[in-house]
């Protein structure tokens, strides 16, 4: 499996494979291995993450269109505005502890 760079995640994968083998749990732990983590996460977690994301906001707008008040609020402003501040920061940490591993 490539990312968007054209990096090869399949170490990862091998890496989590032995580890459910009970082998290796060290190889887990390395630099290199924890910044293959963030970038799987960041490139392949976080794209399917926000299309789930939109395809529920869009679902929650559509529905608050019935509703009033409060339960307007929750599904129009406020349960898609906590989902989007969630996923900017994780996509913004994820970014700079990237950058920050050696």
């Amino acid at each position: 499996m490539e990312n968007k760079k054209g990096e090869n995640h399949m170490d990862f994968v091998k890496l989590i494979e032995a580890i459910k083998d009970k082998k290796n749990i060290e190889a887990l732990a390395t630099e290199e291995a924890k910044k293959k983590l963030l970038i799987y996460l960041n490139d392949n977690i976080l794209p399917a993450a926000r299309q789930i994301a939109d395809e529920y906001i869009a679902k929650l707008n559509d529905q608050s269109k019935t509703e009033s008040g409060w339960l307007m609020f929750r599904d129009s402003v406020f349960i898609p505005t906590v989902i989007k501040i969630g996923l900017y920061l994780f996509e913004h940490s994820t970014r700079i502890m990237i950058e920050k591993t050696k």
